[in-house]
């Protein structure tokens, strides 16, 4: 961001003294007292200045001879943007009449990225694994900047192609809907080039009709048989293959990120095999609960069921069952759970249950089962009845069952949950998640690694704490506390961000 200055004339004005300062968008209402005065656990220093913000002093930059002075600001889209206030004067003047006068502006979009990757991504849901025949499945490719978050990127000249080569087989009469191979030689195949847009990004679309439609060549299926004779489907197979073009190609693809494999691959089944339950959604109704201190604690989630194609699939039978990190002792962490409920006409279900125990984060793990089998034997919940069978991720969910901090020093943990609006923060520890609250009372320091200089042991406002907080997408960053006091209302407590790369 570029800050001029002018006199009355609008002649540049060189070597003046520049305050500049910013406030979270969200929160610009809180960034200056009743008195006026600068309500500095609001603000964040943007001029380097470590003396204080508000004031002139010598420490503020200047401007160069053509009156301008460039200044990096960090915008915090989640709230909404960055305001950035700027103002010179003479030596020791202060902010007193509430930014009146000063120049401000609100910043919503952060500064053009560099691509130096791509993704591809489908418009399947997570978890889906198969296409209607008739469907249409979009795959979108992104430029990509890996040094910024992973934020979209528009393209740079010359680098704007990428080949897509698509191989396509048909699969008639088999009676198994299995995971699909790719499909090589011997294919119909099509290559085309796709190029990306202003923002980089372009898409293509891949569907398939049902090559029997009638499903003439199909018998149906005798499960009463012996043995069993299956039903019998079609299935058409597509393998796409994304690189970059050989003339203006676009940069390598980041697999990590795509829905494609190592290879840049991935295929995509169309079929019509009969629904079958292939996946579930776990979610609670809040970030945090707090641990009983005695007796027992209740929850409620909300399970969703869902068929190969992402159809919702109702009347399935849901149970819930759970493990608990720590275990916890005296008494031992652990939850209990209803029988099986059926899911509704929108393929979800609410299921109540109480816990006992202390602070734990607790994985909620959603299992396809009734309470007894036909035979009137109860049905253990095992890995090959919970959704998706016999995985260990998907169909769950993390409950964060937490405690009020009571000692005085917590070591660094991960920052689990955030709450700037009440001030809360949620830290992984040994002991189970422990609830924390700050206030402009207490002290910040950040250890940022990444940053250019990196940072080590800076003291850092309010506002900028949690600005580290709102962009650490991935819930990594480590936070310690020292001289805690939940009881003292003037108690100055320590909090140490160390920022991870996400």
């Amino acid at each position: 961001m570029i800050i001029s200055v002018r006199d009355a004339n609008f002649q540049p004005v060189a070597n003046a003294p520049l305050d500049i300062f910013s406030a979270r968008a969200d929160q610009v209402d809180e960034a200056f007292s009743e008195d006026g005065s600068c309500y500095t656990p609001r603000l964040t220093r943007e001029d380097g200045d470590a003396m204080g913000v508000c004031k002139i002093d010598a420490l503020d930059p200047i401007t160069n001879l053509s009156g301008d002075h460039t200044a990096s600001i960090t915008v915090n889209v989640k709230a909404g943007g960055t305001t950035v206030w700027a103002w010179t004067g003479e030596h020791d003047d202060e902010v007193e009449d509430g930014g009146e006068g000063l120049a401000s502006i609100n910043l919503t979009e952060t500064a053009p990225l560099t691509a130096d990757a791509a993704k591809v991504t489908t418009d399947m849901a997570m978890g889906v694994s198969r296409a209607a025949f008739g469907s249409t499945v979009t795959v979108t490719l992104q430029l990509i900047d890996t040094t910024a978050g992973n934020g979209d990127a528009g393209p740079t000249a010359g680098n704007t192609n990428y080949q897509v080569v698509e191989r396509r087989d048909t699969d008639t009469n088999i009676t198994t809907d299995g995971d699909p191979g790719a499909v090589t030689g011997g294919a119909q195949v099509k290559t085309h080039t796709l190029t990306v847009d202003a923002s980089g990004k372009a898409t293509f679309t891949i569907t398939a009709d049902d090559p029997d439609a009638t499903d003439r060549n199909n018998p149906d299926g005798d499960s009463g048989a012996t043995p069993v004779v299956p039903d019998r489907i079609d299935r058409v197979r597509v393998t796409f293959t994304v690189t970059p073009a050989t003339a203006n190609g676009g940069p390598a693809l980041n697999d990590a990120l795509s829905s494609t494999d190592a290879s840049g691959v991935q295929t995509i089944a169309f079929s019509d095999a009969a629904s079958v339950v292939s996946n579930a959604t776990v979610e609670g109704r809040a970030d945090y609960l707090m641990a009983p201190t005695s007796g027992s604690a209740s929850n409620v989630v909300t399970v969703t069921v869902v068929d190969q194609y992402g159809k919702p699939m109702r009347n399935q039978m849901v149970r819930l069952s759970s493990t608990h990190v720590p275990a916890g002792a005296d008494p031992t962490n652990a939850s209990t759970f209803p029988v099986a409920r059926r899911t509704d006409s929108s393929g979800s279900v609410r299921i109540g249950y109480t816990r006992v125990g202390s602070a734990s984060v607790e994985t909620v793990v959603a299992h396809n089962a009734a309470d007894t089998a036909a035979d009137g034997t109860a049905v253990t919940l095992d890995a090959t009845n919970r959704i998706p069978a016999n995985t260990t991720e998907g169909g769950q969910a993390s409950v964060y069952w937490v405690s009020a901090l009571t000692a005085a020093t917590l070591g660094a943990g991960a920052a689990l949950v955030a709450d700037a609006d009440t001030n809360t923060l949620i830290i992984a520890s040994t002991d189970g998640p422990q609830l924390v609250r700050y206030d402009d009372n207490d002290q910040f320091i950040v250890n940022d690694a990444n940053a250019t200089p990196a940072l080590t042991a800076v003291p850092i406002t309010l506002a900028a704490f949690e600005q580290y907080l709102a962009a650490d997408s991935s819930n990594n960053d480590t936070v310690a506390v020292a001289s805690y006091d939940s009881t003292d209302s003037s108690d100055v407590a320590t909090f140490t961000l160390t920022v991870t790369a996400n």
